[in-house]
């Protein structure tokens, strides 16, 4: 079955109820699932994110709720500002159905929040801002004191370690790029957001391996974790598997595809996936006789790197393109991809 858990917290870090609800003491502000059980009467919601590196934000992400009350339609202005966490995927209910895929795909905080009313419907809107609060990793209104010093003949690696876990006390980094990033004199610099010092480290990274197919050193942040890559480190792929695709792959661009699956929250950019080997599946007493038998192998095989992704989701609309994850992924040098394939265009 579908599975969603939205939270928002107040300042003082207990989760947001909405009056409506508030006597049932949910873990969540609202959620299809509790006690291991699918609600059957969870309210109809509607998601629209859309993720990547901190050096290249997105615009729209958004969370609608239907089926709220006039209180918390009158009350919608109080969410902004405060911090929101999605949880999204499919929970035990149905044969396809993968718990283990399930988790946070959206964090962020409520840039704006509005309700409406129109006709039966009553909505709540919540345009979000993907990352942590503004307070947490800076902006021109709250400029955190990023201070870089990246010192003459080190890695790229230790700077923007040192960096980040100053700057960010708490917060956990993981780096993974390429050790050839080593500068011949020292560079400093200060930076108001956690946006501002991605956009530079990636233009800095690219300067200095003068690659076209090179991607650059991107930042991302998922709950209290930096990951740091440039898709030039392998890192273990997970596998998506015939059965949760939506469709098939295809080309949206040269040396770069996408491919919808089913909802799912254990993939993250920057991250490496293995694509199935073929796209159907047969079974001895269906096969053709030989010499007659279709093309099984997909053109899309081996491992890409997660450029960046989205996530649909409408609760209640029944087909399957309504729950499901869109990842733009690319082959980037070193990755075992399609072959002679990757250079096709769109």
């Amino acid at each position: 079955m579908r599975y969603y858990s939205i939270i928002i917290k107040n300042s003082d870090a207990s989760i947001y109820r909405p009056p409506s609800l508030a006597s049932l003491k949910l873990p969540a502000s609202w959620t299809s699932f509790v006690n291991n059980q699918t609600i059957p009467g969870a309210l109809d919601i509607q998601i629209e994110a859309y993720l990547a590196a901190f050096n290249a934000p997105v615009a729209g992400t958004f969370v609608r709720v239907w089926g709220i009350s006039i209180e918390e339609i009158g009350q919608a202005s109080d969410l902004r500002g405060k911090n929101i966490q999605v949880f999204a995927g499919m929970q035990k209910g149905l044969p396809l159905a993968n718990p283990a895929q399930s988790g946070l795909i959206l964090q962020g905080y409520i840039f704006k929040s509005f309700g409406n009313w129109v006709g039966t419907d009553q909505t709540l809107d919540l345009i979000v801002v993907a990352g942590d609060s503004p307070f947490g990793t800076g902006s021109k209104a709250s400029p955190k004191n990023i201070i870089h010093l990246w010192a003459k003949g080190t890695p790229l690696s230790e700077a923007i370690k040192s960096t980040l876990t100053t700057a960010f006390p708490g917060y956990e980094v993981d780096i993974s790029i390429n050790p050839k990033l080593v500068l011949t004199e020292q560079d400093t610099g200060y930076y108001e957001s956690a946006t501002q010092y991605a956009q530079y480290i990636q233009a800095l990274s690219k300067s200095i391996i003068n690659d076209q197919a090179y991607l650059g050193v991107s930042i991302v942040l998922k709950e209290k974790k930096f990951t740091v890559y440039d898709g030039t480190t392998k890192t273990t792929a997970t596998t998506i598997d015939f059965k949760d695709l939506i469709g098939q792959p295809t080309w949206i661009g040269p040396q770069e595809i996408q491919v919808k699956t089913v909802m799912r929250a254990d993939i993250a950019v920057g991250a490496y996936v293995k694509l199935p080997v073929t796209q159907t599946t047969t079974t001895s007493e269906g096969a053709l006789p030989a010499g007659n038998a279709p093309r099984a192998n997909s053109i899309f095989q081996g491992e890409f790197f997660v450029k960046s992704m989205s996530h649909f989701g409408r609760f209640r609309q029944p087909d399957a393109a309504s729950w499901n994850t869109i990842l733009d992924l690319v082959a980037p040098p070193g990755a075992a991809g399609t072959g002679d394939d990757l250079g096709r265009g769109a």
